[in-house]
């Protein structure tokens, strides 16, 4: 009954999302326990207010994409794309909204757009990455 995997289907898109966010948060931590131990930068420069978010949404892409990869039963590639478009919508979403709310200021909005295309960036490099290395 469960040989063939086809409960990962439903599965698929919480387990690519919470693996993302668990991974994202980790490369977090560990970007500011080296920003706590080294002192290279501090939490009100420029690096951790505008740097950090788009590596960190850039990561959150790629572990997404290479979740959606490997978990998805069969049909890996589609189902890596059909995700990534989702998360590409939704990141779109927010970049609209981030530009039509009057609450949000302008560095705000640029900050969220370069996060959600570096999203965007890092689910092309997961599904090529993935897909790359499932050749071998």
């Amino acid at each position: 009954m469960f040989a063939n995997g086809w409960w990962r289907w439903p599965l698929l898109p919480f387990a690519a999302f919470i693996g993302a966010f668990l991974g994202s948060m980790l490369f977090y931590a560990f970007q500011w326990f080296s920003m706590r131990f080294t002192g290279y930068y501090t939490e009100e420069g420029w690096y951790f207010l505008y740097v950090m978010p788009v590596l960190n949404a850039g990561i959150f892409g790629y572990i997404f994409a290479s979740i959606s990869y490997w978990f998805a039963p069969s049909h890996k590639f589609i189902a890596g794309v059909v995700l990534g478009t989702i998360l590409g919508v939704v990141g779109l979403t927010i970049v609209v909204v981030g530009w039509i709310v009057p609450a949000v200021t302008t560095a705000e909005a640029i900050s969220g757009t370069l996060a959600v295309a570096a999203w965007i960036a890092g689910v092309c490099f997961g599904l090529a990455s993935a897909k790359d290395g499932d050749r071998g």
